[in-house]
């Protein structure tokens, strides 16, 4: 849904199936941001985060967590494994295509002013 929400908005999106998928495009594309699942298989989306935030090439990369898991210090967690922003599930594509044109300095999708 969200990877459909973002091309109708001229955006090209890379798609993991899980993890290790994800390091992978990361370390193949080097994108503008990534957004991540926490609950994916293979490698979370800590675990992925934690990687990407490691490594000299792939650090400054903004990094979005987006996740349905809810619990007491999880958004302590994404920050401190590396996540720039933590969103969570239901969140509206329109509204992670915004966080994600905000961090990388993109044009502001509603119309309203300039993003900051």
């Amino acid at each position: 849904m969200y990877a459909q929400h973002f091309r109708h908005n001229g955006a090209t999106v890379l798609t993991a199936r899980d993890g290790v998928e994800a390091l992978q495009l990361t370390h193949l594309y080097h994108p503008d941001a990534v957004l991540l699942d926490m609950a994916m298989p293979r490698l979370t989306g800590w675990e992925v985060a934690s990687a990407l935030k490691k490594e000299d090439r792939t650090k400054n990369i903004p990094l979005i967590a987006l996740t349905g898991q809810i619990f007491a210090g999880a958004r302590e967690l994404a920050l401190r494994t590396g996540a720039d922003i933590y969103l969570t599930k239901p969140c509206l594509p329109d509204v992670a295509y915004a966080t994600i044109l905000e961090l990388v300095g993109g044009p502001d999708p509603t119309g309203r002013s300039g993003v900051a």
